[in-house]
């Protein structure tokens, strides 16, 4: 079906009918079958203006004319005196060129066309008059009917007119185009020399012409027709992200893109068909300036902002074009690269990410020294490429070549292509595990208790564009299960040469190229560009004297600049200054190798950098000397926080802990013992040196100057490399002094309490176990690692509470060495009790009653039986007791702990609540409900007028409660308690494990009403988010495991009940449960092998539930009576109908004693003791038998 274009101008004189001869020769060219019609008058002005430029094949104009151009296309026009062309007679185009003021033609023609073009000058007048024929138009031709501006004669040398013109044209027409890409702005500018041609002109005369033309093609064509085919992209090395977008967006749009470095494309010259797109990071520009080369810190280097880029677009017909392509959003550049390369918007979405700042990273800081390296950063990105699938780079090489650097430098360039970039550091598992786990809350993942392994899942997960940078893996076995297994990311690993597996792509790291150790010595010296050419060679001749190794060569660099100013402090001028310089640092390394050759080598590390790092320490001493300002004559406060800074952590220290007030005693106190005799006692550093933090400051920024530290006071960090931090601690004479006395100054940093000083904990994580803090004798020490270790496992993650875990076992190991018998540590007991709550977060139960049974002996043995300490020890010695089914002693211990609390601190301390609620879950457990429910309500109206309605405290005791309520049978009551709970949870969002709870409690509590179905729903929803959030080890996922396999069995699926319970049970057992949990889902698992046929099986468990509960518990605990009722049910279906009526009737008895009588338990063992005496007697039953639905045991 042929698409119906109308022309029509207002006025005479636009070239509205060159336009139209134009478009149908540009249309036929690219082999569409076009007509044209010109419904005016005799002789024809379109007629005349094809004839020129297409040869007629027939002089009869009562018939339509075929013009055959000699290339083969070919345009059937049709004069006023032929008929108009049927709808059937196979154009893609039919183009109707109707004359000006004729209306009448125009009203005649608009209707049943596709598109109408309105040509009008770009005057404020014309652009009304083009309105009101759109109105006229629109009126006749309905909504089918396109109405399309076209701005004629337009005067491109007038910029502010023609941008006025340009917004009155998109507000006059925006009713009819919108937001059309093609369409918008579109235009034939005005050409002088068309006053010299008859009709059509060759467009080779006017590239910008051409360009119009060829933009109005496309667009009546939808972009299906354009005389651009390919275009080539280059780019310079800082705007390949940009550049690799920019190619598959225009593979989205169609068009060829191939892709190359702006060194290897060659002179790539545009053609008609061929553009060339070249795609420049500011950078590109901005490094060539000398000014933006310093400042104070030394010399600068801007960030890579992966934003910043342009791109110049080169075509054969218009003027160079350059866009910034950070400045814009995706929607809106879409739109201006469908402008200029003249294609529809992308018809599906581009494959690459939209460059930017990755959504998520924790980049570190840049180095503002970094050169060079290009060729290895593109070597990176071509083996990392832009396919899906994990992909693997191994950085090695020897250490101080810049691996890591080199990675910081990737991640940074290339990072706005990632959607995550996380730096790992992986010098060990621990910290592995510990960036993971942040990584894990920047996504705001649900981490099921393992936050690492959460975090790997997500990304392992078939989830693309994104990098793990894993620094200094030095050990690939200590990363084992670190590293994500599958994904559409990349990981880049540095390590110093270990034996990563072979299927890992590896890319060894060089040291530097002698321009780029000459420009990064150039960067330090001369910033300004002030030195001759002729420095070059004498600045080679030092980068080769260590090796050019990247490290060495970055220290030289800050030792040249501190000599090369030292210098022309005395009017040296800049060439000899640098001579001189140069020839120092040459004598002084040599000297310095002299006396490394007399000591030990390093295994590892070069003797060149060793030297550098003995000159720029010397260097920086040096200046404190030099400078009474600093406070530091001695340069010993210097060397100190050198020190300090190399014993903390790898990952860098923060500069608060270094400022803070105890830190700076430790400074104070350390730098006296070192001071050095004849420092002027003027300027003592023992004295008041360090009274005030920018005496800190000041000692970074002199260590950062001389590139022994880098301290970024933006981020409040400072970090040190590892070849410095490794020769620094070898320099030491006596490391676990050094290491003691910052223990004790961390300690004091550290709050007494915990609650609300997190934070603090957290900075202080990363240095507990460099420092080998558990080694250090000091009480003030030991209280902050029992508090640590707390921090570690309210964390309530695995990975916190595996580091926990080992610090603790190191701890009280050789703090109870320590004291060699007697009286133990007055930490241990502590100790062993966070130990212990760790374990029982990781199901351990066993282990963690192997701990806190000891601490409960040592602390009555340090304080007393009665003492505050003493009680809250025995509550967790209380927790063990209830885990393993003790819940007798558990009672005892837990009321003796609840009277004691309440006389020495009161009913409305939290101490006192916490214990009266593991009062009421004893006496739950011991079967007394009642007793637990008026404790649990107690407990609900003193929370309620302490704190109100929205301290999650207080929802959680009415899920006890509900749980109490549900033990009683009332289960109207317990539905109402914990809606309630879940209405006001949903308003103030608690801890997730309140909400759940009570999910599956309304679970349990549907399925007692019959309402099965709802049960299933609920519980089937609830469990898979217990599993997301806290795995299947935690109490809360068991709990709702055991009663989905309760619905299952109330829904008749025999098999999966059996199965689910199946697991519950093996998962109770290895998670270290005591006797009663594990004989409850056994008690179930027996009722569901009855009803799937299991008999033998069945009775075999009954029977084992029955005598383990019975000498555990008492014959009379609601647990055993249960289990003696169900049991019973598989001895009727055996035919042992004694034996049951028996057990039913001990049941009966025990559940009369405890439960009133309308009690459900006992209504169903009376209905089915009745059942069994009626077999007995030979009758038929009249009603199926129940069982009782059995929840696990304090939850």
């Amino acid at each position: 079906m042929a698409r119906v274009v109308v022309f029509y101008a207002v006025r005479e004189g636009l070239g509205r009918t060159v336009t139209t001869a134009q478009l149908a020769l540009l249309l036929a060219g690219g082999g569409m079958r076009v007509a044209v019609v010109d419904p005016g008058r005799d002789p024809s002005d379109l007629r005349r203006c094809l004839r020129r430029r297409l040869p007629p094949e027939g002089g009869d104009e009562s018939v339509p004319l075929r013009l055959r151009s000699p290339a083969g296309h070919w345009i059937d026009f049709y004069g006023p005196a032929a008929p108009p062309p049927a709808p059937g007679a196979g154009y893609d185009y039919v183009l109707v060129d109707v004359p000006s003021r004729d209306e009448e033609t125009l009203r005649r023609t608009a209707v049943g066309a596709d598109q109408v073009v309105l040509c009008f000058r770009p005057s404020m007048e014309g652009i009304a008059e083009a309105a009101e024929q759109a109105a006229l138009v629109g009126a006749l031709a309905g909504r089918e009917t396109r109405i399309r501006p076209l701005a004629m004669q337009v005067a491109l040398e007038e910029p502010g007119a023609l941008a006025r013109a340009r917004e009155a044209v998109r507000a006059a027409f925006r009713p009819y185009s919108g937001d059309d890409v093609l369409w918008s702005d579109m235009e034939i500018p005005f050409w002088p020399a068309y006053t010299y041609y008859d009709g059509t002109a060759p467009l080779e005369e006017s590239p910008t012409l051409a360009a119009a033309y060829e933009a109005l093609a496309r667009a009546l064509t939808d972009g299906k027709l354009t005389a651009l085919s390919r275009v080539v992209v280059r780019y310079e090395p800082d705007g390949r992200v940009w550049a690799e977008w920019l190619a598959e967006w225009l593979n989205t749009c169609g068009l060829a893109a191939p892709l190359y470095p702006m060194a290897a494309a060659g002179d790539v010259r545009p053609t008609r068909d061929t553009a060339v797109a070249d795609v420049r990071g500011a950078r590109a520009e901005d490094d060539d300036d000398p000014a933006l080369r310093w400042s104070r810190g030394g010399p600068y280097r801007r960030a890579p902002r992966t934003r910043e880029a342009r791109l110049r677009v080169h075509r054969w017909n218009a003027e160079t074009e350059e866009l910034e392509l950070g400045a814009r959003t995706e929607a809106t550049l879409d739109v201006d690269l469908a402008r200029r390369f003249g294609t529809r918007l992308p018809e599906y979405e581009v494959r690459f990410r939209f460059p930017g700042h990755p959504p998520v990273h924790n980049l570190p800081p840049p180095l503002r020294s970094f050169v060079g390296r290009e060729r290895s950063l593109m070597e990176l990105r071509d083996r990392f490429g832009t396919g899906t699938g994990r992909r693997v780079v191994v950085l090695d090489g020897e250490a101080g070549r810049g691996k890591s650097e080199l990675a910081a430098e990737y991640a940074r360039r290339f990072g706005g292509a990632y959607d995550v970039v996380w730096w790992v550091p992986a010098h060990g598992a621990e910290a592995a595990r510990r960036s993971l786990r942040d990584l894990a809350d920047r996504l705001g993942l649900r981490t099921g208790g393992d936050a690492a392994r959460a975090a790997l899942g997500h990304l392992s997960g078939g989830r693309e564009g994104w990098l793990l940078v894993y620094d200094n893996a030095d050990d690939p076995a200590a990363l084992d299960g670190l590293l994500p297994g599958a994904g559409g990311g990349h990981v880049l690993v540095t390590t110093r040469s270990a034996p990563w597996p072979q299927e890992h792509e590896r890319c060894e790291v060089a040291e530097f190229t002698e321009d780029e150790a000459v420009e990064l010595l150039l960067r330090h010296m001369d910033p300004l560009g002030a030195l001759p050419p002729a420095m070059r060679p004498a600045l080679a001749s030092a980068a080769a004297l260590v090796g050019r190794l990247p490290f060495a060569v970055e220290l030289a660099g800050s030792w040249l600049r501190a000599e090369h100013g030292r210098r022309r402090a005395v009017n040296d001028a800049a060439a000899e200054a640098a001579s001189a310089a140069v020839a120092a640092f040459e004598s002084r390394f040599r000297e310095e190798l002299v006396r490394l050759s007399r000591l030990r080598p390093h295994p590892e590390l070069s003797p060149a950098g060793r030297a550098v790092v003995a000159m720029a320490l010397a260097a920086a001493e040096e200046d404190a000397r030099d400078d009474p300002a600093a406070g530091d004559p001695g340069g010993n406060l210097t060397r100190w926080y050198l020190e300090a800074c190399a014993l903390l952590s790898e990952e860098g220290v923060g500069v608060r802990l270094l400022r803070a007030p105890q830190t700076r005693a430790a400074a104070r106190e350390g730098v006296r013992a070192d001071a050095a005799a004849g420092v002027d006692p003027a300027h003592a550093p023992a004295g008041g040196g360090l009274a005030h933090p920018l005496v800190v400051d000041a000692v970074l920024t002199r260590l950062t100057r001389h590139a022994l530290v880098r301290a970024d006071f933006e981020r409040e960090s400072v970090r040190m490399h590892r070849f410095t931090r490794e020769l620094v601690r070898a320099r030491l004479p006596d490391m676990a002094a050094r290491k003691e006395a910052l223990a004790e100054a961390l300690a004091a940093y550290a709050p007494d309490t915990l609650p609300g000083n997190e934070r603090v904990y957290a900075e202080l994580r990363p240095h507990v176990v460099p420092l080998d803090a558990h080694l250090s004798p000091h009480p003030a020490v030991h209280a902050w690692l029992v508090n640590h270790v707390r921090f570690l496992w309210l964390r309530d993650d695995r990975e916190s509470w595996e580091a926990g875990e080992a610090l603790a076992r190191r701890a009280i190991e050789q703090w109870t060495a320590a004291r060699g018998g007697g009286l133990p540590d007055v930490h241990v007991p502590g100790m062993r009790t966070q130990l212990a709550n760790i374990y029982r977060s990781l199901g351990r139960n066993r282990e963690a009653a192997a701990q806190s049974e000891p601490a409960v002996v040592e602390q009555r043995l340090l304080d007393g039986s009665r003492a505050p300490v003493s009680l809250t020890v025995a509550a967790g010695y209380a927790a063990d007791l209830r885990l393993q089914g003790r819940y007798a002693a558990s009672y005892a211990e837990d009321h003796a702990i609840w009277s004691n609390l309440s006389r020495l601190l009161g009913d409305r301390h939290p101490l006192t609540s916490g214990t009266l609620t593991n009062l009421m879950a004893s006496a739950a457990l011991c079967g007394d409900a009642e007793e637990a429910l008026s404790l649990a309500e107690r407990q609900f109206a003193r929370l309620r007028a302490m704190y109100g309605d929205d301290h999650p405290d207080l929802w959680m005791c009415a899920c006890r409660i509900a749980r109490y309520q549900r033990d009683l049978g009332r289960y109207r009551a317990a539905q109402a308690r914990l809606t309630e709970a879940l209405e006001h949870l949903g308003q103030s969002p608690g801890p997730a494990e309140i909400r759940l709870r009570a999910q599956t409690g309304l679970a349990i509590v549907a399925r007692h009403t019959r309402d099965t179905a709802s049960a299933l729903r609920r519980d089937t929803d609830t469990y898979e988010e217990y599993l997301k959030i806290y795995g299947d080890a935690h109490v809360g996922t068991l709990a709702c495991a055991m009663s989905l396999a309760a619905d299952l069995h109330a829904a008749g699926k025999r098999a999966d009940a059996v199965e689910r319970a199946e697991a519950t049970h093996a998962r109770l057992i290895a998670r270290g449960y005591g006797m009663p949990y594990v004989m409850a889902c056994q008690v179930n698992l027996a009722v569901y092998a009855r009803a799937a046929g299991e008999l033998d099986r069945a009775r075999q468990l009954g029977e084992e539930a029955v005598r383990l509960l019975r000498a555990a518990l008492s014959p009379w605990h609601p647990l055993t009576l249960a289990a003696m009722a169900n049991h019973a049910g598989t001895l009727v279906r055996l035919g042992h109908l004694e034996s049951a009526a028996e057990l039913e009737r001990e049941a009966a008895d025990g559940f009369a004693a405890r439960l009133p009588a309308d009690h459900p338990s006992v209504r169903t063992v009376l209905a089915n003791l009745a059942d069994t005496e009626a077999r007995r007697r030979g009758e038929r039953p009249s009603a199926p038998r129940e069982d009782i639905d059995v929840e696990l045991p304090g939850h």
